[in-house]
């Protein structure tokens, strides 16, 4: 009965590292350090990337970063890793296409390779554009707008967020600055305690303070609350089976106590008897 309280114990403390959250997103946040001019930049986000597992590269459908460019202008990054090489988040590629939320969408190549391309709001034609996405045609002019000092082609528009654009994530300076929305890394399923716990150790050695942890929120409760119920069960069943022995040695050892006498009178010892 030990052996088995123990291993409800050890059955539960393995479940609870690689127990199942609630939620497929994980968002680490970023703050900055005015004072000693430290920001979370592209290129940090890119080293802690690169040493995430293969196996946690594989299950993320999409990384989510929002840059600050300059003019203030809102600008999302959506992304992924295959083979080390940066690409398009498939489930996210579809549901935009599937949704008609943009026309086109980045391909392949154009993320791995970090094109110049450009994904601009334009809800119900041109005739609709707001002042942003004119002033942004202006600067640019001929199916170009600018960002970061480069040319970024019009490839496409999106319906998504206003006033904002879409662009390929290798596509940024590696000294862009990251906002404080940080990291929004996207699971295809719901994301384990191992896989927690690898992202941010990541995190905290590479971006120190700079990084927002979140504490992990998993269903550790019910399994903690299975778990205590078997234990008790199995302490209240020892103690029955404890004393359920107890009772028969003691009603064997009163029914033998004439059989004992007469052993003692015939000459056995005690043990003999």
């Amino acid at each position: 009965m030990i052996s088995f309280s123990f291993g409800i114990y050890q059955n539960y403390a393995n479940e609870r590292l690689a127990s199942n959250n609630l939620l497929t997103n994980l968002v680490i946040g970023f703050q900055d350090d005015k004072e000693n001019n430290r920001y979370v930049t592209k290129e940090m986000l890119d080293r802690c990337i690169d040493q995430f597992s293969d196996n946690i590269k594989s299950k993320v459908d999409c990384f989510l970063v929002i840059p600050e460019i300059e003019n203030e202008l809102y600008t999302e990054c959506r992304f992924s890793v295959k083979d080390g090489v940066f690409a398009s988040g498939e489930k996210i590629k579809e549901n935009f296409l599937r949704a008609d939320w943009v026309d086109t969408y980045f391909s392949e190549e154009q993320e791995a390779k970090g094109e110049p391309v450009v994904l601009i709001f334009d809800k119900g034609g041109s005739q609709n554009k707001t002042p942003v996405t004119d002033r942004l045609l202006k600067e640019g002019g001929n199916g170009f707008i600018w960002l970061q000092g480069k040319k970024y082609h019009i490839i496409g528009t999106q319906t998504i967020l206003t006033d904002s654009v879409l662009v390929p994530y290798a596509s940024l300076d590696k000294k862009t600055i990251l906002g404080k929305e940080g990291v929004t890394i996207m699971f295809r399923t719901m994301f384990t305690g191992e896989q927690y716990k690898e992202i941010t150790g990541i995190m905290e050695k590479e971006l120190g303070e700079l990084a927002v942890i979140p504490p992990m929120e998993s269903v550790d409760d019910i399994q903690l609350k299975i778990a205590v119920t078997m234990t008790a069960i199995a302490v209240l069943i020892t103690l029955v089976i404890s004393l359920n022995f107890t009772i028969l040695y003691l009603y064997i050892l009163d029914k033998r106590k004439r059989q004992m006498g007469i052993f003692l009178v015939c000459g056995l010892n005690r043990g003999r008897a």
